[in-house]
C-alpha cells in the first residue's frame, strides 16, 4: 500500500511541474516536498506497527486480528501514521500545498487531484491508523479533532476571500477535507460512513467543479471572479452546471453532499 501510495505522488511534480501554470515550479515542489515529509512520518509509523505486532505480517487483515499492540506504543505511532496520510488529506496546519498544486495545475490533473488523490489520505487515516491503533485513537483523538476543526473553519473562510476560482474551489476541498477526518476521528459507525460518503460526494462535485472552472477559463481567459459577471447569459449551460455543483457542495436534499451530512 505505501508503495502505491506514493507512485500515486510521483506523477502529480511531473503534470503540475511540466504542464501547469503560473507558479508551477514553486507548486510541484512544494507539494513534492510537504508529501515527502509526511511520508517520513508514514514509514517510521509502518515499521513500528509492523515490529511492535510482532514483526511476522505486513497484512492490514491479519494485524487487525492480532490487536496486540501495547497502549503505550500505540499513543506513540499513532500520530505518525495519522499526520503521515492527514498531510495528503489536507490537515491543517499541513494543507497549504494544496490550493497552490491545484492553482497551477491543469485542469485534468485538478480533477484527479481533488476527486481522487486526497481520498488517499481520507482511507489511510481511516483503514491504517483509526483500525489498526484503536487504544490510541480514542485517547489522542481530541488533540487531531482540534485540527479538523480548524481545517474545517479556516478553509471556509479562506475560500471565502478568495478571488481566483481554483483558490475557492481549493479551499473549500481543505474545509471538505477537514470536516471527513473530523468525521472519522468520531469513531462511530455513522460517523465513519458519512465520512466515506462524504469523501465519493467531494470528489465528483469538486471535480466537477474544476472541470467547469478550466471551461469557463477556456472561453474568458481569467479565472478572477471581480472580471466574471453575467454568465448565466453567455454559457447558460456552464453556469447551470456551476450551480448544480454548488448546491451539492452544500449539502442541498436530494443531492449526494446531503445523504453524507
Amino acid at each position: 500500500m505505501f508503495m502505491f501510495y506514493e507512485v500515486a505522488l510521483i506523477p502529480m511534480y511531473l503534470l503540475i511541474g511540466v504542464w501547469g501554470s503560473g507558479k508551477k515550479e514553486y507548486s510541484a515542489m512544494k507539494l513534492t516536498l510537504m508529501l515527502m515529509g509526511g511520508s517520513a512520518l508514514l514509514i517510521i509509523g509502518i515499521i513500528g506497527i509492523y515490529f511492535f505486532s510482532g514483526a511476522t505480517t505486513m497484512n492490514i487483515l491479519e494485524l487487525q486480528a492480532l490487536h496486540n499492540i501495547p497502549e503505550s506504543v500505540q499513543k506513540v505511532l499513532f500520530p505518525f501514521v495519522f499526520i503521515g496520510f492527514g498531510v495528503l488529506g489536507a490537515l491543517f496546519p499541513f494543507h497549504t500545498w494544496s490550493p497552490d498544486g491545484h492553482a497551477s495545475a491543469p485542469t485534468a490533473v485538478s480533477m484527479l487531484h481533488a476527486g481522487v488523490l486526497m481520498k488517499l489520505g481520507g482511507y489511510g487515516c481511516f483503514r491504517i491508523a483509526i483500525v489498526l491503533l484503536p487504544e490510541a485513537a480514542h485517547q489522542l483523538s481530541w488533540i487531531f479533532i482540534i485540527l479538523t476543526t480548524i481545517s474545517v473553519v479556516y478553509g471556509a473562510f479562506s475560500a471565502c476571500v478568495q478571488t481566483d476560482l481554483k483558490y475557492i474551489n481549493a479551499y473549500s476541498s481543505v474545509s471538505h477535507c477537514g470536516l471527513v477526518l473530523f468525521a472519522l476521528l468520531m469513531m462511530t459507525q455513522t460517523s465513519c460512513t458519512g465520512a466515506i460518503l462524504q469523501m465519493l460526494s467531494h470528489g465528483l462535485m469538486t471535480a466537477l467543479f474544476f472541470a467547469l472552472i478550466g471551461m469557463i477559463y477556456g472561453r474568458t481567459h481569467t479565472r478572477d471572479i471581480r472580471q466574471l459577471g453575467g454568465l448565466m447569459k453567455i454559457m447558460p449551460f456552464l453556469s447551470v452546471g456551476y450551480v448544480i455543483a454548488g448546491l451539492a457542495n452544500l449539502g442541498l436534499p436530494g443531492f449526494s453532499g446531503f445523504v453524507a451530512r
